[in-house]
């Protein structure tokens, strides 16, 4: 796999942390991670579509389609989820909707229009849960086909799955990487501690989704920046292809 730079680590640090409200100067950091407990409900913003495929699965996000649904259709859905109580508020700006969901797990959804009037993508991040690991996502969609992970190459090192320890999240800032799933149209940031730089394992904690007109990784490829890899420009040197949970993914 072909070492991704900084400037790249820190493009997807701040979608990530901008897709869950947050900035880069004080968003997410390895002491501000909150894990409640597990009776904690899933977020508004992915318990019904993203688990259930109920009003819609990924990549639409609750009626709202990216490259079929207009402008005009975006308002009306979220006139409907407001009086439903499935979103707190909402507002417009000079290329998106912002969307806030209710309750004390934060987290947003942004709906981001494309200059002809049509949804372009969505992104939904949150923060404060545990309760969505990637074990859950891999059950309900299978095996990402394809892993992304930005950290420091001198850093890695050999890592066992075996001996996961959530308060590792604590001892490090933690790195990202990411699960795509091109052909549905939908790819997850994963929050990787540097203990574990290498692995994707079964406990790690997704931090945010972006969901796309379905397109494959060779199409996504060519064009560059796009909701595929959360807008980081990448190549096909940078992918790595799924091999199961464990070490492996660091070259």
């Amino acid at each position: 796999m072909g070492k991704v730079d900084k400037t790249a680590t820190l493009v997807l640090l701040c979608c990530c942390l901008l897709l869950a409200g947050s900035s880069c100067n004080g968003g997410m950091s390895a002491t501000s991670v909150v894990r409640p407990t597990s009776q904690s409900p899933i977020p508004t913003v992915i318990d019904r579509g993203l688990l259930y495929g109920e009003p819609c699965a990924p990549p639409c996000w609750e009626g709202i389609t990216p490259r079929v649904s207009t402008e005009a259709a975006v308002v009306r859905s979220l006139i409907r989820l407001k009086a439903e109580g499935r979103i707190e508020k909402y507002s417009r700006g000079p290329v998106s909707y912002l969307v806030i969901p209710p309750g004390p797990a934060g987290g947003s959804i942004t709906i981001f229009l494309s200059e002809d009037g049509f949804v372009s993508s969505i992104s939904l991040g949150y923060w404060g849960t545990d309760n969505l690991r990637v074990k859950r996502l891999i059950d309900r969609y299978g095996e990402p086909e394809a892993v992304v992970l930005y950290y420091e190459f001198e850093r890695s090192a050999p890592c066992s799955c075996g001996d996961w320890d959530d308060q590792l999240y604590n001892s490090a800032p933690p790195s990202n990487a990411l699960l795509l799933y091109p052909s549905h149209g939908m790819s997850v940031g994963v929050i990787v501690p540097n203990a574990y730089l290498g692995c994707i394992c079964p406990e790690m904690m997704t931090l945010g989704f972006s969901y796309y007109q379905p397109i494959t990784i060779e199409e996504a490829l060519q064009s560059g920046r796009t909701p595929v890899f959360l807008m980081a420009d990448l190549d096909a040197e940078d992918l790595s292809k799924w091999h199961g949970y464990g070490s492996g993914y660091n070259h």
